[in-house]
């Protein structure tokens, strides 16, 4: 009889602890039931509920997310080789879009992506760099 008591006791454990989760402060999280999502996207922290074994929580980070690139030679329109140094910073707002591909899945192709964009984004070195973002350095709109 205390035999069962245990093994019931121990199975409502599991389903508990497979029923809850936590978001972090800095975390959102989507929740699918069988790969796909289910309900708004989870943006306030605490400990939250779902249906255990059936579906499953999945972490985002609030934060501004970087990639910083190695720096690369590329040549301009002039057929002069000029220092690049690319970046990028981007902040998840709507995980539901961002879940069709993970972040560690994705990490390479948005390398690339960030990569070959700049490139076909390098000016000429007569070209102002005011000009070609668009924005004057220090402007307010920019955030200097």
């Amino acid at each position: 009889m205390k035999m069962g008591y245990a093994i019931i006791a121990f199975v409502v454990i599991i389903v508990l602890f497979n029923s809850l989760y936590v978001v972090d402060e800095t975390k959102q999280a989507i929740i699918t039931q069988f790969g796909k999502p289910v309900g708004d996207p989870v943006v306030t922290p605490g400990l939250k509920l779902k249906i255990p074994f059936v579906q499953k929580a999945h972490m985002f980070d609030r934060r501004f997310l970087e990639w910083d690139g190695n720096p690369n030679e590329l040549p301009t329109r002039d057929k002069r080789f000029i220092w690049v140094n690319t970046y990028a910073r981007w902040r998840i707002t709507d995980p539901c879009c961002s879940s069709s591909g993970f972040a560690t899945r994705r990490e390479p192709r948005r390398a690339s992506t960030t990569s070959s964009t700049a490139r076909r984004a390098t000016p000429s070195p007569s070209t102002t760099w005011s000009k070609w973002c668009g924005v004057p350095i220090g402007s307010p709109s920019r955030g200097n």
